[in-house]
């Protein structure tokens, strides 16, 4: 026998595992496809066919193909060699690979119709308990969801092995390893144009989910550690917006001192002693459905009653697209960390607060939430603010009743009601002057609140009175149990101002209303509606209730509360201060003089606003009043925007993780 005769079996091998390769890859691709018209049509009939057009299908299909060609390409060597010792073995193998990579992305994209954002590295963010505990609130986890998973293996899998009855020459299989191989290798330069996006769930609806899943978690693996150089700090926001911010030392980047100008007494009554500060930040309330000019319509009817007796600013900004930003950004005006400055645990960089500070002055401190107060870390950051009285989920005893559970039993915790019930309950002394927290989150997903008959008539006369029981109906029947939670919140919030109202130190109370980001599981209309929030300071103390056109952030607030308390009070307020914010822009009319990072999620540090631009992981946009964005062509502004993120990362990590916000 020579030698020509040993080579012909293993080529007609290696031509069999070709074409068995290609064509099992084809059926990998017909699904995926099949699972991209299935998401559209859902996507489309929930929401908006103008804005999930046939443009947007075509797209996704496109992304759909980039993503089985790149899996391909990978699986490709492997399969070849593992081929010539067993080509049964190779196609088994491939084909659970793919029938589990398939079962992934059939899981992200249930997630993203539940969402509305794709699932990215920001899962790494979270501790498993955190994890598991969000998966059991939504009452997705069950057995039925387990036994339908392994049924959708077998059928997948099965539907896998008949792909070998699709008919593809030697030929056109070699073309589609060849081109598998290309695109495993350049996947990154064939992204498509999201020009056509009307809007940002169009946006994301084009993404291949298990696609744009692999690009963030391998961004969050591999971006290096942001390095550190003096010469950044040469900072806009130094530059002489609101507040000239004379840095102090090199190794501490955000440390400086600077005069804090008063920019609310000119609204405020001066009082003989300092005033209560009461902060309510409610889950989920988003400006979108909130206020004069919200887009949905408001569904804070008794919010809206309270702003011509309040300062509000309708173009308000949270720091976080989630609600781990909200107490460091709330109440010490804090760079992020790498996941968010909670996370940094027994290691959290030294720093002020307004708690912190306020305390050292007399006030009494407490906080009370109605949720397991180890998520996201918040109860080690509450006990470094050495508050009086925290009471979170183990705090509220048989007389309060917990929120209502999905069918596994899981709860978030206590409703609003009973979080301002448990506060004013147990609240300190009112002879002394106190700052005090109230977080709520019933407006979360699972969105089930109790007495649901009352609150969906509620519901009802708030559609008629916006004008909305005809327009869109699908809309606002789809998004009914999100935007209940909202009219329950508002009556919560009715509820304990007039509690409050029959406390002796009500006239001297100061109210600071807002939301700690918007809901995304309502479609996000453009990429920074996410944390557009209202903003209210309401007081008996107000004599001159204003609406405020101007963009402010969150960060705004503990600089602009003190300077207040320290011109009008003689309170002592540090000289060395590291505040992320200026101060509230109480001008008349709509700017932005802000330069801030804002953060997404908690591995999501991609956005950036600065004057009349808004940079949005690499894309810009320009901005306009109520928020209105427009996506613009400068690629000089873009690289701009793009160095001053970089340059806040720089500092962020820095001096986050070696313990230098203050010195």
């Amino acid at each position: 026998m020579s030698a020509a005769d040993l080579q012909e079996p293993r080529i007609n091998k290696l031509y069999h595992a070709i074409t068995r390769f290609a064509v099992t890859s084809m059926g990998f691709g017909l699904l995926l496809l099949l699972t991209r018209l299935i998401e559209w049509t859902w996507l489309g009939s929930q929401n908006n066919f103008n804005d999930i057009n046939i443009k947007v299908l075509l797209l996704g299909v496109y992304t759909d193909i980039i993503w089985v060609l790149f899996v391909s390409g990978i699986a490709l060597i492997p399969f070849f060699l593992l081929s010539l010792l067993s080509s049964r073995l190779a196609s088994i193998l491939y084909q659970i690979i793919l029938t589990l990579s398939l079962i992934l992305h059939i899981g992200l994209v249930y997630y993203f119709s539940l969402s509305y954002l794709p699932l990215g590295a920001d899962v790494y963010a979270y501790t498993f308990k955190d994890l598991w505990d969000t998966v059991a609130a939504s009452g997705q986890l069950n057995l039925w969801v387990i036994i339908g998973a392994i049924i959708t293996f077998g059928l997948i899998y099965l539907l896998l092995s008949q792909s070998r009855r699709l008919n593809l020459s030697l030929r056109y299989s070699t073309y589609w390893s060849c081109i598998a191989l290309v695109v495993a290798v350049g996947v990154e330069v064939l992204s498509p144009s999201t020009s056509v996006a009307k809007s940002e769930l169009a946006y994301y609806s084009m993404k291949n989910k298990s696609l744009y899943f692999y690009e963030k978690s391998l961004e969050h693996f591999n971006i290096p550690s942001e390095i550190y150089y003096d010469f950044y700090l040469e900072n806009e926001v130094g530059k002489g917006y609101f507040v000239r911010k004379n840095f102090i030392n090199n190794n501490f980047p955000f440390l400086h001192s600077a005069k804090y100008p008063d920019v609310l007494s000119p609204y405020l009554d001066t009082l003989d002693s300092p005033p209560n500060i009461v902060f309510v930040m409610i889950e989920g309330l988003g400006k979108a459905y909130s206020g004069p000019d919200a887009y949905l319509g408001s569904f804070t009817p008794f919010m809206d009653s309270l702003i011509q007796h309040s300062l509000y600013w309708k173009n308000c900004l949270s720091t976080t697209g989630r609600t781990f930003g909200m107490l460091p950004g709330v109440m010490a005006s804090l760079p992020f960390g790498q996941n968010g400055f909670m996370e940094t645990g027994d290691n959290m960089p030294h720093h002020h607060s307004i708690l912190s500070i306020l305390r050292s002055n007399g006030y009494q401190t407490s906080y009370v939430g109605g949720f397991d107060l180890t998520f996201d870390n918040a109860l080690q950051f509450l006990e470094r603010q050495k508050i009086d009285r925290i009471e979170g989920i183990t705090q509220f005893d048989g007389k309060y009743k917990p929120l209502p559970a999905k069918g596994n039993g899981f709860s978030w915790g206590y409703g609003d009601f009973e979080v301002y019930d448990l506060g004013l309950n147990s609240m300190l002394k009112d002879d002394q002057p106190g700052v005090h927290i109230f977080q709520t989150q019933t407006s979360h997903d699972p969105f089930l609140i109790p007495d649901v008959a009352k609150y969906e008539q509620l519901y009802k006369a708030q559609l008629a009175k916006n004008g909305k029981t005809v327009e869109t109906p699908a809309f606002y029947e789809r998004y009914k149990s999100q935007l209940m939670t909202i009219i329950y919140a508002d009556e919560a919030l009715r509820s304990f101002i007039k509690a409050y109202s029959k406390r002796a130190d009500f006239e001297k109370t100061i109210f600071i209303i807002s939301g700690d980001h918007r809901l995304p599981e309502i479609p996000l209309s453009t990429v920074i509606d996410r944390y557009h929030v209202p903003l209210m300071i309401y007081s008996p103390q107000v004599s001159q209730p204003k609406i405020f056109e101007p963009v402010v952030t969150h960060f705004e607030l503990v600089p602009t509360l003190l300077a207040y308390l320290e011109n009008q009070y003689a309170l002592s307020i540090p000289k060395e201060v590291a505040w992320m914010g200026e101060v509230l822009d109480t001008a008349s009319i709509y700017r932005n003089k802000l330069s801030h990072p804002l953060m997404r999620n908690k591995n999501e540090l991609v956005d950036y606003l600065h004057d009349s631009l808004f940079y949005a992981n690499g894309r810009l946009f320009k901005l306009y009043p109520n928020l209105y964005i427009e996506e613009t062509n400068d690629p000089k502004a873009l690289n701009r925007l793009k160095q001053l993120l970089d340059d806040f990362k720089s500092k962020n990590t820095f001096a986050t993780n070696n313990n230098r916000i203050l010195r």
